[in-house]
């Protein structure tokens, strides 16, 4: 298939010019099982290319932090399923790997690689040509409207029988940081209506407290700051 690899811009300025390693890896990892992929960088490529890229894709990948980039992400989405409804729009990064349940909610989100996409990004291009293995694949989340979601019977079962899956979020609070709750995965799938989520990796428990750790030192810095 032919996979596009989208990085919105993550600030309103992005002087830094680093390179996009959440799509990058993911993307060289769909090349390596066959796939052709392509790679935009709102910092580095034009507009122009963006939609001319999009409508050669067959799948559309973006990767989105919480906050500005989100917005950008959302705007794009947005106008894909506008354009082209029947190309899956993928997410990952780190806003769909902690709100997968909200993110999926959404018109223009089909699926979501939750954690590391190396190998879970081009396993989830495998099943949806295949139409088999979605509820096999770790730390995925999708739903029954997902466009690319087109299952075998024993994956309906997933939804035709939601109380053989009663996993779901919760939030469960960090020892030592008062006030700072995660979310944490279940071990089991969850299922939300038609909402599907996946159990997490093992990396994922440690991604979550580092990035609320990095989230509480940054919030103390800006209130020093503001004291100055």
């Amino acid at each position: 298939m032919k996979i596009l690899m989208v990085y919105l811009r993550p600030s309103p300025v992005s002087p830094q010019k680093n390179s996009a390693l959440s799509v990058i890896y993911p993307g060289r990892a769909a090349e390596e099982a066959g796939h052709d992929v392509d790679y935009w960088d709102a910092r580095l490529d034009s507009e122009k290319k963006l939609w001319f890229l999009t409508e050669w894709a067959d799948v559309v990948a973006i990767s989105s932090l919480s906050g500005f980039q989100l917005g950008e992400s959302i705007r794009f989405a947005r106008r894909v399923r506008e354009l082209y409804p029947n190309k899956p729009l993928v997410w990952g990064g780190v806003h769909p790997t902690f709100q997968p349940v909200q993110s999926l909610r959404e018109p223009f989100v089909d699926f979501c690689v939750i954690g590391e996409g190396e190998k879970r990004f081009p396993r989830l291009l495998e099943v949806i040509e295949g139409g088999r293995g979605f509820r096999c694949i770790d730390g995925l989340g999708y739903k029954r409207t997902s466009i690319g979601y087109e299952p075998s019977p024993e994956e309906e079962e997933v939804f035709t029988d939601p109380e053989a899956h009663p996993g779901g979020l919760v939030l469960r609070p960090i020892p030592g940081r008062e006030g700072m709750d995660r979310i944490e995965l279940h071990d089991a799938m969850g299922v939300f209506g038609d909402i599907a989520v996946n159990p997490r990796g093992p990396l994922l428990d440690f991604a979550t407290e580092y990035v609320s750790a990095v989230s509480e030192r940054t919030l103390r810095l800006f209130r020093a700051a503001a004291k100055r």
